[in-house]
């Protein structure tokens, strides 16, 4: 079976508990030995590696891993910080924003999310479209192709979380909150649209992409309850 780990928790001695998902849902798995530097499984002890795995089924808490191989190491020596932050960013927002029952939802855009970094995209653009689906996979219904008040395709000047979508310059009110730029306003339209990891750099530039990045942590805080705290790494 396929899986990407997502989390690794001290079990008794050098044994833990994986915590990872795969096409089927979400999926529990100990893992003997595999905090001993020697242990032939070291693959298992890194966040979002993608390993195939055989295990035992039994009288046991999980089910227990008895062999694996690395699929793809999501992280290798030349690795640095800021996609190292993402990682961490790709792994919470999988497991505190979704339920479990979501979980095989995102396994695709996770592992393409992953294969992307790996290929060298840029990391907000990763973190960007990767928690954009999160957010429409935890049940947020977007409008992003035309004013959510009175249709209108012209003049869009503002984007709530809250009312859920874009709003046009003649459906705007001294309330409505107007804090992204034009460009700004195109480049979250475009994380949430696209179908792939690459947005087109002509409305993409990296302090537009990282101020979009802690307004999706300000709705998550407000609209889902879990603060991001990984979000703090790659505002370093």
């Amino acid at each position: 079976m396929k899986i990407i780990i997502l989390s690794v928790t001290k079990y008794k001695d050098k044994d833990a508990i994986i915590n990872a998902i795969s096409e089927a849902g979400y999926v529990s798995l100990t893992a003997k030995g595999i905090l001993d530097p020697k242990c032939k499984n070291h693959e298992l002890n890194n966040i979002l590696n993608i390993v195939d795995v055989d295990f035992i089924e039994g009288d046991y808490k999980y089910p227990i891993i008895k062999r694996s191989k690395a699929l793809v190491s999501a992280v290798d020596l030349n690795s640095d910080y800021y996609l190292m932050s993402t990682l961490m960013l790709l792994s919470e927002s999988t497991l505190h924003l979704l339920q479990e029952n979501e979980f095989y939802k995102v396994f695709k855009s996770l592992e393409d999310a992953i294969m992307a970094l790996k290929n060298g995209e840029n990391y907000l653009k990763v973190a960007l479209i990767y928690l954009a689906r999160v957010i429409s996979i935890s049940g947020y219904q977007l409008e992003f192709n035309h004013c959510i008040y009175c249709g209108s395709k012209e003049n869009i000047v503002s984007f709530s979380f809250v009312e859920g979508g874009f709003v046009c310059k003649n459906c705007a009110t001294e309330d409505t909150t107007n804090d992204l730029s034009p460009k700004q306003l195109k480049l979250l339209r475009a994380t949430f649209l696209v179908k792939d990891y690459n947005i087109p750099n002509n409305i993409f530039n990296p302090e537009d992409g990282l101020y979009l990045l802690n307004k999706y942590a300000e709705f998550v805080a407000d609209g889902l309850g879990y603060k991001l705290n990984s979000i703090k790494l790659i505002n370093k």
